[in-house]
């Protein structure tokens, strides 16, 4: 299993999954993982960096959810 999010953004991708420019940059979230895993790896991160990070995840798991919805009831 990984954590890398550009790396499972690619494998989404292989599997026929769209995966739209915005959420490209979730890579980026890749990171804060290592920071939580392993305290004081990054350093300390800045407040314009931590709103980046949120605005970041809030868009990918706002389009995660909506991916799941459509594969549990897809249109018609």
């Amino acid at each position: 299993m990984t954590h890398d999010l550009e790396l499972l953004l690619h494998l989404a991708e292989d599997a026929g999954i769209p995966i739209p420019e915005e959420i490209r940059v979730a890579g980026a979230l890749t990171p804060y993982e290592v920071e939580t895993r392993y305290p004081g790896f990054q350093g300390e991160i800045s407040t314009s960096e931590l709103n980046e990070a949120i605005r970041i995840a809030e868009l990918v798991f706002d389009w995660a959810q909506r991916e799941i919805r459509w594969s549990d009831n897809p249109p018609e």
